[in-house]
């Protein structure tokens, strides 16, 4: 699959509770960011054929791939799937 985010959307990069600032900082970084612009969009759009699970999982890759740890993206890849749900189905009612 292949998407492509429009120039001016606007992602806040990713969105942590306080808790979990040791494990993902909600600061901009590198290895985070491409996987957050691209896990919004598709969270906040309603793009035909991608799903949740999808997202959740690119969402990893993109960060693996950029050079965070494993176990962190791990981490926030968990918490995308266990509270993530709210914020996709927003835009779908």
């Amino acid at each position: 699959k292949t998407l492509t985010v429009p120039a001016g959307f606007k992602s806040d990069g990713c969105s942590v509770p306080r808790a979990f600032w040791g494990i993902v900082s909600p600061n901009i970084d590198p290895r985070t960011l491409r996987a957050a612009i691209v896990h919004d969009y598709i969270y906040r759009s309603t793009l035909p054929g991608w799903t949740r699970l999808e997202a959740d999982e690119l969402f990893y890759d993109f960060m693996v791939e950029d050079g965070f740890p494993k176990f962190k993206a791990g981490m926030a890849y968990y918490g995308v799937r266990w509270f993530g749900w709210a914020s996709f189905n927003e835009v779908r009612v």
